[in-house]
């Protein structure tokens, strides 16, 4: 490994280790990682995010926090280990989640995990948007959507750490959920779109309208499997239509040799 600068002192990291970081090793899938850990650093915002009530000068440093250097398939990445950021090097790995598996072990840092219902607490609308509040345990969380609209935002938080947010399109299916969140993810949505459908059925039933039914994850490897095979029966058709179109333009062209 070539020497680098420390992300968190500047200082220079050998191989092993510099002034403020010790190195670890391991592998992700059977590819060689190593990582460089501030482990002064560490412990003083582990401390702080313990605290139930911070000052501004806590959240400053522990908005600083701390960096660990990855290196991984050849190049350095940076993860910010308070906020759970990755530099934009890293951002983009198809593996990136068993990049966070490798630091969230390596850190002692836990996932949320939901196991049982969550309580909705509270529904309110501002400015023709819905804000209904549930809470499971010490997670709590905030979804927030227009009557009219198909994006479901979230404002996520777990116990003493900060606001996190999160959204779902119940039109397409994609979503956003930060990594501290995978394992709680299928649970806050069966939550929130539970809330939602019943919600905006509500709305429209009183407009005389039929009810919607809601896009789930769980629907849509059904849907990708309608299209897919969709998709094959235009694909044979147009297959089709080309060779009639070639047999009768050569049947044309024998009829006029003749």
């Amino acid at each position: 490994m070539s020497e680098e600068t420390c992300l968190n002192c500047g200082g220079l990291i050998t191989s092993e280790s510099n002034k403020c970081c010790k190195a670890f090793y391991g592998s992700v899938a059977g590819i060689p990682i190593s990582a460089h850990v501030p482990f002064e650093l560490k412990k003083k915002c582990d401390k702080l995010l313990r605290k139930q009530t911070r000052t501004s000068n806590d959240n400053q440093e522990l908005h600083d926090g701390y960096w660990v250097d990855i290196y991984y398939k050849g190049c350095r990445h940076g993860y910010h280990g308070v906020s759970d950021v990755w530099t934009y090097s890293a951002q983009e790995l198809l593996d990136l989640d068993n990049l966070n598996d490798f630091v969230y072990q390596l850190l002692g840092k836990k996932k949320t995990e939901i196991n049982g219902d969550i309580t909705t607490t509270k529904i309110t609308e501002e400015n023709k948007i819905f804000h209904i509040f549930g809470v499971h345990n010490t997670f709590n969380i905030e979804l927030s959507f227009k009557p009219k609209g198909y994006v479901l935002n979230f404002v996520l938080k777990d116990d003493l750490r900060w606001d996190d947010k999160a959204f779902y399109n119940s039109k397409t299916g994609q979503s956003y959920f930060p990594y501290h969140y995978s394992s709680a993810k299928s649970h806050i949505l069966d939550w929130a779109i539970e809330v939602f459908q019943q919600k905006i059925n509500e709305i429209r039933e009183k407009a005389g309208l039929l009810p919607m039914h809601v896009l789930r994850p769980s629907d849509l490897p059904e849907i990708n499997e309608s299209t897919h095979f969709l998709a094959m029966v235009v694909k044979v058709i147009m297959v089709l239509v080309i060779v009639g179109i070639v047999f009768g333009l050569i049947a044309l062209s024998h009829s006029m040799a003749r």
